[in-house]
């Protein structure tokens, strides 16, 4: 065997268990899963893992890493292009928004489809003990921080507690989003339009950014059930 073809066996090899591990993850959880399980699922031994990822926590890390970090960078590129555009001004809402989601909706949609491992394994994070909770948050430091600076740009009027809930909202319906997309179809009232991948960025983009704009307190009546009003700040009354 070449050295080329040594390192194309390697590399698919490695592949394979990383494809493996992804599912496995995915059905049983971090701590619920094996290395036995994922060799299994690979048709690979205890060997290729240790040779190629150390230990199951490497193996955990590289999972993330690979999906994580190319999203991350890109949306680090796309809010160094945003911010160059602003100048010393401020940056629009929706232009953040869009780096911040764009690149996140064109891989898992445009790459792996709506129903890959990767988005199942990221809702077992978010619903399981933190036991390797520091494997995924770290991948997000520095983005966060990025990220937070620009909102607080575009959004000058808004409090920290208000950027801090915008996007911890936003981020919830993006994930809810891309996670329902595979059966989409099953869920009441869904329309005839597909949902291709620029679709979705467009519509997360202008609902979150209305969501983002509103601040704590804004108050909207609405006609109550008892015949006085509702509103965001007040109890029903009967006026």
């Amino acid at each position: 065997m070449t050295e080329t073809s040594s390192a194309k066996h390697k590399q698919t090899t490695r592949d394979r268990i990383l494809d493996a591990a992804e599912h496995v993850f995915a059905d049983k959880g971090l701590d619920g899963s094996s290395v036995r399980d994922i060799t299994t699922a690979a048709n690979v031994n205890l060997a290729a893992v240790n040779y190629h990822f150390g230990s199951k926590t490497g193996l955990i890390e590289a999972v993330f890493s690979r999906h994580l970090g190319p999203m991350n960078t890109a949306r680090i590129a796309l809010l160094d292009w945003v911010e160059q555009q602003a100048g010393e001004g401020y940056p629009s809402i929706e232009s953040v928004l869009d780096a911040f989601i764009r690149p996140v909706v064109m891989h898992h949609l445009a790459e792996h489809g709506a129903n890959d491992a990767f988005m199942r394994l990221m809702s077992r994070c978010l619903n399981e003990p933190p036991t390797h909770l520091e494997q995924v948050t770290h991948h997000f430091d520095v983005l966060m921080n990025r990220f937070h600076t620009a909102f607080s740009r575009a959004l000058p009027d808004h409090s920290p507690s208000e950027i801090f809930w915008g996007v911890h909202f936003t981020i919830g319906i993006m994930h809810h989003t891309l996670h329902v997309l595979s059966h989409l179809h099953h869920l009441p009232f869904c329309p005839e339009e597909s949902a291709d991948a620029q679709t979705v960025v467009e519509r997360l983009v202008a609902y979150t950014a209305a969501g983002m704009k509103a601040q704590h307190g804004s108050t909207i009546s609405v006609k109550g059930p008892c015949g006085g009003t509702i509103s965001t700040t007040q109890s029903c009354t009967n006026r």
